[in-house]
């Protein structure tokens, strides 16, 4: 891989929480590290794009998003929301538990457009009880550049559920 051609230093924003039963508690933990309590492990979200910013926000108040909140980040070509709501309306008790995400700063690129990159730790129960750990050989997502957002494609999008091709 080569290094990168920006001049701007590489930052990530990282969201941890512990699994638990109290996701309210979590969630306070989470805002103490994202707004700098937590030492060197604060995520400098300074020079993160809006929509990235939006990711991180969304992510710091629920670490189960709901699949409507990840519908909000799938892009539209090819009817990609029309093809992931039609697999959640198929899986209607599919759920994401996150434990860890990592946002990478758009900044860090070699091409033209900004990139991003989403790191997700966690499960995907594609059905109530049948929970499975998110492959780590797929724990980077890119995220697309579309209309001035960064946005996932619906496969992508759907594997926080336990969607496989």
């Amino acid at each position: 891989m080569s290094e990168p051609t920006s001049s701007h230093p590489r930052r990530t924003g990282v969201i941890t929480a512990r699994k638990s039963s109290h996701y309210l508690a979590a969630a306070v933990g989470i805002s103490l590290l994202l707004s700098g309590c937590a030492g060197a492990a604060d995520a400098d979200r300074t020079n993160i794009d809006s929509s990235l910013r939006g990711y991180l926000d969304l992510l710091e108040d629920n670490p189960q998003p709901a699949p409507d909140d990840v519908l909000a980040w799938v892009s539209n070509e090819d009817g990609g929301k029309d093809k992931a709501r039609s697999w959640l309306t198929r899986h209607p008790g599919a759920q994401a538990n996150v434990e860890r995400y990592i946002v990478s700063d758009p900044y860090e690129s070699d091409s033209n457009e900004p990139e991003a990159h989403l790191s997700v730790q966690g499960q995907a129960c594609p059905e109530p009880g049948r929970c499975r750990p998110y492959p780590t050989d797929a724990g980077t997502i890119n995220l697309k550049r579309e209309g001035g957002q960064y946005l996932l494609d619906e496969d992508t999008a759907l594997k926080f559920f336990g969607y496989e091709k």
